[in-house]
């Protein structure tokens, strides 16, 4: 039976007697029928299906439904989440978990398996002289772009975007142009006398469109509706009053278990980028905002990038750093590979604000020490596997403990120039200059929060 097929799983250990400091940990198909649970969320697991976890004192294990006792009272749960570690990864003698590990509202942004010695916690990046070529600061010139949300900003105050492309050298906005539910423009007039003023201040205009689940199956027809109404407007307009072109911002990683699919992902992103290309027909340019990681990660890298469509396709790469070889190394995939295939690529820098995280790190030997004791239990009995967090070391729990060891913070100045757009000026110069000399692929950059700087 196919380990993730959950419809017709029941327990896959004895429950035995359920006392009140006993909590029932479930795995479940469907919305399970449980009375007052304390805890339930749901995620997509490694085909794309949904399932649901539920932690409660009160029952059985629902119908259709597998799970553990666990002997601790389910106020004492703090945080339920999928144990992602990659297939090929022993198990680590260390594991941090990062994020808003607020007492009241635990939210985990990543899970980071530490294959050997953990890195050193990250302290705020500092830029020092390195030895590359740079330019001065004004002598940079490439395209440069930037996001601004609110369809407010172009439609009631155009003259402050003017403004912000003036100040900031923009050749390019990306905005968010609204489409009806049944896939009409809105206010299309409006939109065309926006654009032709912008095309009349050399300012290209794109509309940017996205969600997470756009890469489910039953989202492409609601997704495709947007793409064609705005193919349909530019059919509809004289060449002044005419997009640039369309840009996606799907962003599905965002999606809960996402890491437990990599590779049904990968593919229901790619057939949904080919759909939205098909769409455009050749008669708009489409843009790909995608994680500075999917250069690198082994689902994703050159197994996504060869699988994209050809022609009128470009990638703006959301490398999100404040260190200049943190950037580098970011940028050097794309680069790479869409100068072997023709294809522009976009670094995008963040200015708007990020707030730290906590990173909690924990030891599995220290459990050990400590008589199997632990506020951090995975257990990889269940499918998937999960991991629980507790609000103090418990002992005598069906799994694998790990003791916390160090709480440490990661600066979100690692990932953000935070409204400092000299230093953030000063950086994309000077990797330009570089890039330029370097890709021919490489397209200028991009700006995201600066909505929040200005507005």
């Amino acid at each position: 039976m196919d380990k993730w097929w959950l419809g017709t799983m029941l327990a896959l250990l004895p429950l035995g007697p359920v006392h009140a400091s006993t909590t029932l940990l479930s795995v479940c198909s469907a919305p399970p029928a449980v009375s007052e649970p304390n805890g339930q969320r749901a995620l997509y697991a490694s085909r794309g299906e949904e399932i649901w976890l539920t932690w409660s004192e009160h029952g059985d294990l629902p119908l259709g439904c597998h799970g553990l006792a666990l002997p601790v009272p389910a106020e004492s749960i703090r945080w339920v989440g999928p144990a992602e570690r990659p297939a090929d990864v022993d198990l680590p003698r260390e594991l941090t978990l990062q994020g808003d590990m607020a007492a009241s509202d635990v939210n985990v942004s990543e899970v980071i398996w530490h294959l050997a010695e953990p890195p050193a916690d990250s302290a705020p990046a500092q830029d020092v002289p390195l030895q590359h070529p740079q330019s001065p600061d004004e002598d940079a010139s490439a395209p440069r772009s930037a996001w601004i949300w609110s369809p407010e900003a172009w439609q009631s105050a155009a003259d402050s975007l003017w403004a912000l492309a003036e100040r900031e050298h923009l050749d390019t906005l990306y905005l968010t142009l609204p489409v009806s539910a049944d896939g009409e423009l809105e206010t299309p007039s409006a939109v065309s006398e926006f654009v032709s003023e912008a095309s009349r201040r050399g300012i290209g205009i794109w509309p940017v469109i996205g969600d997470p689940r756009d890469v489910l199956s039953e989202s492409l027809p609601a997704l495709l509706n947007r793409v064609a109404a705005y193919r349909d407007y530019n059919r509809s307009v004289p060449p002044q009053a005419r997009l640039d072109g369309l840009q996606l911002d799907i962003e599905p990683y965002l999606l809960a278990g996402f890491a437990l699919g990599g590779d049904h992902w990968r593919e229901r992103y790619i057939a949904t980028i080919r759909e939205a290309h098909a769409t455009l027909d050749g008669e708009m340019p489409l843009d790909l905002v995608v994680p500075v990681w999917w250069g690198t990660h082994p689902a994703w890298g050159k197994r996504w990038l060869d699988a994209l469509p050809d022609g009128k396709l470009s990638i703006t790469v959301m490398n999100y750093r404040t260190d200049r070889d943190a950037l580098r190394r970011g940028a050097r995939p794309f680069l790479a590979w869409g100068s072997e295939h023709g294809v522009p690529i976009r670094m995008a820098l963040e200015s708007g604000p990020l707030p730290d995280e906590t990173r909690l790190t924990f030891s599995s030997q220290a459990a050990s020490a400590e008589g199997d004791k632990g506020q951090l239990w995975l257990f990889e009995q269940l499918s998937p596997p999960l991991l629980v967090l507790l609000d103090e070391p418990h002992a005598g729990l069906p799994g694998t403990p790990f003791v916390q060891v160090r709480e440490s913070t990661f600066a979100g100045a690692n990932l953000t120039f935070d409204g400092d757009q000299a230093r953030l000026n000063a950086v994309a110069n000077a990797l330009t200059h570089e890039w330029q000399q370097q890709w021919p692929s490489f397209d200028g950059i991009a700006v995201h929060g600066l909505d929040a700087v200005y507005w």
